[in-house]
């Protein structure tokens, strides 16, 4: 593993010799369509990408490298996958592989609404303005021209939403992860990814607390630890990323997943400084909306954040508990993946989650069983139809499905 890094370290060194790596393409079934690719700073960790039908470049999103295939023992480039978004909503994904003497080549385009895939071939750039300005008007309507289909359609969400009458009042226990790490009393967040089939697991409290990946039927794929101090986990199914808040900082952290499905290498700070009410509040995704969501628990409301820069969005009404503020869980709210009633509660005291809609409006109760474990803080999660708590005594994630 240390040679491997030690190679690593000597590729990217060779790359760094120029500052600047510009190569345009053109669409192989379609020459109208051509763009410009760019790769600036240390280890080429930012890109932009310019179209001819554009107005200016718009920044794209890391999410992967890897090494190309290796002769003599040494590596002949790097896999790169960069994610674009429009407004925090996934449009595509590319991929590429940079070659040590600085060749771009296999350079495809992956739509994200129907998973179309473009493939690129090389062309010159003599349609190109040269060294133009980041687009920041946040006018990017000509991403969709870009990438339009004469016989395209609308194409909503894919994300799954249910209605409160799939909600199951009186759920069981039906599935169980038992933690393997040591260190740590708080379970924070549990999270599914659906490509994968796999549930994530996270504790807070420390960088070396455990972070553990399940399968479906409860088995232990994966047990690492944090590398950071978390307060949230789950997936963005829009950016295709594994996200978490961190704590103290307010930061959003991203998690490398690899093909296997598994975590690959420690996070990174996504976005700095989140407007969030509480050093110990832990964040959930709207996966509808496009938005992160926190309950404030100081001004007894559900806080909203855009999903592009953090930036606060809206605040809820005061919540309409049916039961005194002071039984409940006072870290965690869930994301239900209902329409109706999007957020949930957990009354520690009584062992019942409550549903509220946007305006903190009270909608249900689903009653847990007598023996269910819950606390005031953490140990409350949500994913794939089932909320989630953890026994801190056992160290084990009880999922009760909640959703038919």
């Amino acid at each position: 593993m240390r040679i491997l890094i030690l190679l690593f370290g000597l590729l990217l060194t060779t790359f760094t010799n120029a500052e600047t790596i510009s190569k345009c393409f053109k669409d192989k079934n379609n020459s109208d369509l051509k763009l410009k690719i760019t790769l600036e700073g240390d280890d080429w960790n930012t890109a932009y990408v310019e179209y001819k039908s554009g107005n200016g470049k718009l920044k794209l999103t890391k999410k992967s490298s890897e090494p190309a295939a290796f002769i003599a023992g040494r590596p002949t480039g790097f896999k790169y996958v960069w994610n674009e978004y429009d407004k925090g909503i996934l449009n595509g994904t590319y991929y590429f592989t940079l070659k040590t003497n600085q060749d771009i080549e296999d350079f495809s385009y992956v739509r994200k609404k129907d998973n179309k895939t473009f493939y690129f071939v090389a062309d010159d750039c003599g349609w190109s303005q040269g060294d133009t300005d980041v687009d920041e008007d946040d006018d990017y309507s000509w991403l969709a021209d870009a990438f339009s289909d004469e016989d395209d359609e609308d194409i909503e969400s894919d994300v799954e939403t249910y209605d409160l009458s799939d909600v199951i009042t009186s759920p069981k226990q039906d599935i169980k992860f038992v933690i393997q790490g040591s260190g740590g009393s708080n379970g924070v967040a549990v999270t599914y990814h659906p490509d994968y089939k796999l549930y994530y697991t996270a504790f807070a409290g420390n960088a070396s607390f455990p972070l553990e990946v399940f399968t479906e039927s409860g088995y232990r794929k994966q047990a690492t630890t944090t590398s950071a101090d978390l307060r949230g986990l789950w997936y963005n199914y829009d950016l295709d990323l594994m996200e978490g808040n961190e704590y103290s900082t307010y930061n959003l952290l991203s998690f490398t997943i690899g093909d296997n499905g598994y975590f690959d290498g420690d996070p990174y700070t996504e976005l700095e400084d989140l407007d969030i009410v509480g050093s110990h509040t832990v964040l959930t995704y709207n996966a509808y909306d496009y938005l992160y969501a926190a309950y404030n628990s100081e001004d007894g409301v559900i806080d909203e954040f855009d999903m592009e820069d953090g930036s606060f969005y809206s605040s809820s009404d005061e919540l309409d508990f049916p039961t005194s503020s002071a039984n409940i869980n006072t870290t965690s709210v869930i994301y239900t993946f209902i329409e109706d009633a999007p957020y949930g509660l957990l009354d520690y005291v009584n062992k019942k989650v409550f549903l509220f809609d946007y305006d903190g409006t009270y909608m249900k109760t689903i009653n847990l069983p007598s023996n269910a474990p819950t606390s005031s803080i953490f140990c409350f999660s949500f994913a794939n139809k089932h909320v989630f708590l953890f026994d801190k005594d056992e160290r084990i994630w009880y999922g009760y499905k909640i959703i038919k």
